[in-house]
């Protein structure tokens, strides 16, 4: 049989301590990282964020963006085609169309996916408003010195690349 996991108060305090200490060492961020955890224990599961994600949240909640996270695009993944997407973000006269990108989207079957995505959402319009689609790559997110440049740069609707 296996152990029976210790459930008492301090010792899950010392869990939510551990991760916090992983997620500041991650990130180079304290603040952030608290936001972060914040952001995963508000949704309690209902959301499947990643940490890259939820940092792209953090960021969109602070600059006060009106935003959908994981919206469900010309029929989702129900018909050929269809796609949910990271991130559309209200940029005034325009949508921006955030997609988070790791290692994953770098084998060679996500690659052609990820094309074939991109050409799908080309004269797709959200909430009326003409889309622009933004590559954001996790290894520049987790990077406390590109992160605000590659965050900034991606609401112009400027991608910088791997």
């Amino acid at each position: 049989p296996l152990p029976d996991l210790d459930e008492r108060p301090e010792r899950i305090e010392s869990l939510v301590d551990d991760e916090l200490s992983r997620l500041t060492q991650l990130l180079g961020d304290e603040q952030l990282a608290k936001r972060v955890l914040k952001l995963k224990k508000k949704f309690g599961g209902t959301i499947q964020g990643t940490i890259p994600e939820l940092i792209i949240m953090d960021y969109l909640d602070r600059k006060r963006y009106h935003y959908e996270f994981q919206m469900w695009l010309l029929g989702v993944r129900a018909l050929r085609g269809g796609q949910v997407i990271d991130f559309a973000v209200d940029a005034g006269t325009r949508v921006i169309v955030l997609e988070m990108q790791g290692y994953f989207h770098t084998k060679p079957s996500n690659v052609s996916n990820d094309a074939a995505q991109r050409l799908a959402l080309m004269g797709v319009r959200i909430w009326g408003k003409k889309v622009v689609l933004v590559e954001i790559w996790e290894r520049r997110l987790l990077d406390k010195h590109l992160r605000g440049p590659v965050l900034e740069a991606a609401m112009q609707g400027m991608e910088l690349g791997r």
